[in-house]
């Protein structure tokens, strides 16, 4: 405005004032327009805060972060006022003002060929899958040069840096140049080979061309036509990129080491120039070289890299002269003898030293066809888009592979991010547990950075593993506002990225509910993989990748192992499981080869390579827990078949239900029919809604890793009641969830589900019907031939004298269920111990006693005063004292004469009778045998409904 110090001013208050739609700006200097360019979003949150009046050819101040000021000039306003007030509704234009180039020396004209530039085309750099590519050419398709005026030989190559990536390369090109005394080029000067074996929209580079300018591939680059006038060509300049802690950084004196030191050098660049003189004799053709160029030259075993700087015949550059800013190169004719010089070191950056995390994946066994259902999937998503966006109909959503610990989620999703990557489609990898800590914001700015790298390298897939670490599922009685608030932020950057690029969310988890739950009603998420534990053949597979892939000892001793049989005895094993078991059993085969070689006492030949053999697998196997099994309390019995006595037609049901299906698996497998589910106070019911269903769930999956298992749920009927008496629920939704678990489509595999109980009229009938717990057996009140053998089965850990009959017993026990024939036999031996005790020795124990008498008269009672207790007290304390000062006479030892076994005489099985009586009344056992009839013999089909009893005085809760 022009004012000074100290003059005065006219202030009127203006009425009434317009609001201001648009108005145009332009940046004062050069300077304000680079500063703006860079802080364009504070800019224009905080521009309302400092400036809410404009008027024509104003200068507006804009402080940036309270340390830069910007300055800008209003040109325009509208609508057209004099002044105007400023609003969230304003739209605010800034005109560009950029520098103008600097003018180009005659003698820099010169030194290189004129070039003039022509149209240019966009291309996404491709995998390179030929073995022969020139690394100095650039390979398009023919289709390619319909935009080009005419067929070019020379082109310009440039990396497109997009606008998120473009202040951070800025960075890290200012710290690279900083570390290092030279900048690599900007642009290449390459010549074009067209071949219809490249992808159409895609380029193939030469490898010198992408490691000069960092491509990657997928990678977006601009090729331009040239005009190209050839000039002299003049010397190569080699300058070698050394580590911070080189040779050459370090200074050695004296006269020898300076002689040595000079004669290495000398040593190093005769090397050097064989070299790099071979590897120009290697081109065939006609090539480029252009200024800044990054070769590798392999000497002595190791690479080396090198920056490649050109000189004139005028001017030959050295180590003195600085790199000329402007981009020039030489076209080489093949076998043209060029000068070689040699400038000074380079000091390479933290950034050139990164290594490529591009390695390739090994391959997967036992999971082919969950693989191609994936890539399958991931094809049609990715290249279907445009059809389904022209059909309107809406695209689908990404995958989300589920699975426990060590099963392989993250192996197989790499693996298909290889195959997509052959494929033409971008991958992008993220571990979301390294950032499941962060806060909201920076997590919704790595989200926006994830999508605009994927939306940039459009087709692509974004592999996010464990996101139910970073976004988890609601849990109960818990805050889960920020796993809420990180799902709906989510799932509305994915839907507006994937609306207008091709990409496409891959996901892995534990369980699929331990995804927040908006990812897939949202179709973030759509096709739903759940890896399963192996089975054999599965295993097999995976065992027999392990070995072909692994160490020459893993893989000379394939040949020589039954991979079937070390399958079969890893049952319950994952994939992580058979990795760590092949190499346990490697340990093993070594401490086997190692004392063989110490206890042999021969110096024979033998063969050095170590060869695993059958016995070290089952070396290994011993003590070896697979992970789904840490933590699992399970329960192998002590009592065999032939410990019980009679149920023989329980006994045949039993084993034909659950151990023929293990031992006989393979003809089992080929069955067409469905096999029975299972044979007809635990941890699983929960007061909270949703915690019993997941304690059923998890009970079946910790049955299904241990498989083959046995579920034994005893008092079933305490835990699956009928549905409906139950006021809280609970009962009722573990019913829901035991019927979702046994009859799931695809069955149980290797699951058992044995269930006892003493009243199965109380169990929910659905339970009871075909394909659930269908077979029905009766452990009925035993008969007298069955009494005879539980008896025997019994009496065998027992010693019985010659002259007892159990048949005679056997037939005096009618009633008897076979816990009270263990009672009745337990208390006989009882008696039978008892009496074989050497009474002598209590007879002199009690004559010992009966001598130590006390003797004392009690005339009357009369009550102690305080001071009589004291002193009594007193005096058995100092008593006490004397006592346990006193020695103890230790007895002479004798010997302890050996106890005979106790032996069962009819006396002790009669004395037992005696007092023994069944648990089971008549009218009990009536009464249950009517209600057992229904269920095994007299089921007439029409089982209750289940409802609970509706008439007066009738009991409609379980008691």
């Amino acid at each position: 405005m022009g004012l000074q110090e100290g003059q005065k001013v006219n202030v009127e208050f203006c009425r009434n004032v317009p609001e201001c739609y648009t108005v145009n700006v332009e940046p004062l200097t050069e300077d304000d327009w680079e500063i703006l360019e860079l802080h364009a979003g504070y800019v224009e949150d905080n521009l309302l805060s400092q400036v809410r009046a404009v008027y024509h050819n104003q200068v507006m101040c804009v402080w940036i972060h309270g340390k830069t000021l910007v300055k800008l000039v209003v040109g325009g306003i509208e609508p057209k006022s004099d002044f105007a007030k400023l609003t969230n509704k304003t739209e605010v234009i800034v005109a560009p003002k950029t520098r103008r180039p600097a003018p180009v020396a005659e003698d820099n004209l010169n030194t290189s060929s004129t070039i003039k530039t022509q149209p240019s085309m966009k291309f996404r750099v491709a995998p390179s899958l030929e073995e022969e590519v020139d690394d100095l050419s650039v390979y398009i398709h023919p289709d390619s040069l319909e935009s080009f005026d005419k067929i070019p030989i020379r082109v310009r190559l440039t990396r497109l840096v997009p606008i998120f990536l473009s202040n951070r390369r800025e960075e890290e090109q200012q710290q690279q140049q900083e570390a290092e005394d030279g900048s690599k080029a900007s642009a290449l000067f390459a010549t074009l080979v067209v071949s219809t074996n490249v992808p159409s929209k895609h380029a193939w580079i030469g490898s010198v061309l992408r490691k000069t300018l960092e491509m990657k591939d997928f990678d977006i680059i601009k090729i331009s036509c040239i005009d190209v006038k050839k000039s002299p060509v003049g010397s190569l300049i080699l300058r070698h990129f050394i580590a911070p802690n080189g040779p050459s950084s370090i200074i050695k004196l004296g006269l020898e080491s300076s002689q040595q030191q000079a004669q290495q050098k000398l040593q190093f660049e005769t090397e050097c120039t064989a070299a790099i003189t071979e590897w120009l004799c290697s081109h065939k053709t006609e090539y480029v070289i252009s200024q800044g160029t990054c070769i590798d030259l392999k000497l002595r075993g190791i690479t080396e890299r090198f920056l490649i700087q050109l000189g004139t015949p005028k001017n030959l550059l050295s180590s003195s002269h600085p790199l000329p800013d402007e981009e020039h190169f030489f076209v080489v004719s093949p076998n043209q003898k060029l000068s070689i010089e040699f400038g000074e070191d380079i000091i390479k950056s933290s950034s050139a030293s990164k290594a490529n995390n591009d390695h390739e994946v090994v391959t997967l066994g036992g999971v082919d066809k969950l693989l191609n259902k994936i890539e399958q999937y991931m094809l049609a998503n990715l290249s279907e888009r445009e059809l389904k966006k022209s059909l309107s109909v809406p695209t689908s959503g990404g995958v989300l592979l589920s699975g426990t610990h060590g099963s392989g989620k993250t192996s197989i999703m790499k693996h298909i991010m290889k195959s997509a990557r052959r494929s033409l489609i971008y991958t992008m990898q993220v571990n979301c547990s390294e950032m499941s800590d962060e806060r909201v914001p920076v997590l919704r700015d790595l989200f926006q950075k994830w999508l605009d790298e994927a939306s940039w390298h459009s087709p692509s897939v974004l592999f996010l593993d464990n996101l139910d670490r970073l976004i988890p599922a609601e849990v109960e009685h818990a805050d889960s506002t920020r796993s809420r608030h990180l799902a709906e932020l989510f799932v509305r950057m994915v839907s507006k990225s994937c609306s207008r690029h091709s990409i496409m969310i891959a996901a892995t988890s534990q369980q699929q509910q331990s995804v927040h739950p908006a990812l897939i009603t949202h179709h973030i998420l759509s096709e739903l993989c759940h890896l399963q534990p192996p089975n054999r053949d599965e295993r097999k597979l995976i065992l027999e990748a392990i070995m072909s892939q692994g160490s020459d000892i893993l893989k000379n001793s394939l040949p020589n192992v039954d991979t079937v049989m070390v399958a079969s005895e890893t049952e319950g094993f994952l994939a992580a499981d058979i990795k760590a078991f092949v190499e346990r059993t490697v340990h093993e085969g070594a401490i086997r080869s190692i004392k063989k070689r110490m206890n042999s006492t021969t110096k024979e030949e033998e063969d050095k390579t170590l060869k695993l053999i059958q016995a070290d697998f089952t070396k290994a196997r011993e003590g070896f827990v697979p992970s789904s099994l840490r933590g699992v309390k399970l329960q192998s019995s002590g009592v065999n078949w032939s410990d019980i006595g009679g149920l023989n037609e329980t006994r045949k049901a039993l084993l034909e239900t659950l151990e023929w299906p293990t031992k006989y698996a393979a003809v089992f497998s080929q069955c067409p029919l469905r096999l029975r589910s299972g044979v007809k106070g635990p941890e699983i019911l929960n007061k909270y809604i949703g915690a019993s269903e997941k304690s059923v769930r998890d009970l079946f999956e910790r049955a299904q890793a241990a498989k083959p298992c046995v579920l034994f749920f005893d008092e079933f009927d305490s835990i699956a009641p009928r549905r409906g008496h139950d006021s809280t629920g609970v009962t009722d939704r573990v019913v829901n969830q035991m019927l979702t678990q046994m009859d799931g489509a695809e069955g149980l595999d290797g699951v058992y589900v044995l269930a006892a109980t003493s009243r199965p009229d109380l169990i929910d009938p659905a339970l009871l019907r075909p394909g659930r717990l269908d077979k029905a057996l009766l452990c009925g009140m035993p008969t007298t031939k069955e009494r005879l053998e539980i008896l025997q089965a019994l009496s065998t850990k027992m010693k019985l004298a010659d002259d007892v009959d159990l048949e005679s017993f056997a037939k005096r026990t009618k009633g008897f269920s076979g816990a009270d024939l263990q009672g009745f036999l337990y208390n006989a031996h009882l008696e039978a111990i008892h009496n074989s005790i050497d009474m002598e020795t209590f007879k002199d124990t009690t004559k010992k006693e009966e001598q130590i008498k006390s003797e004392f008269i009690m005339n009357g009672v009369n009550k102690l005063t305080l001071a009589e207790r004291g002193h009594i007290s007193q005096r058995l304390t100092m008593i006490k004292k004397e006592i346990s000062r006193k020695p103890v006479k230790t007895e002479e030892k004798q010997e302890i004469p050996q106890q005979k076994e106790a032996e069962i005489t009819n006396e002790y099985l009669e004395k037992s009778l005696d007092s023994t009586r069944p648990s089971i009344t008549i009218e009990e056992y009536i009464r249950l045998k009517s209600i057992y009839d229904e269920f095994v013999t007299g089921r007439t089909g029409e089982l209750p409904s289940g409802e609970g009893a509706k008439g007066i005085g009738k009991r409609s809760t379980l008691g």
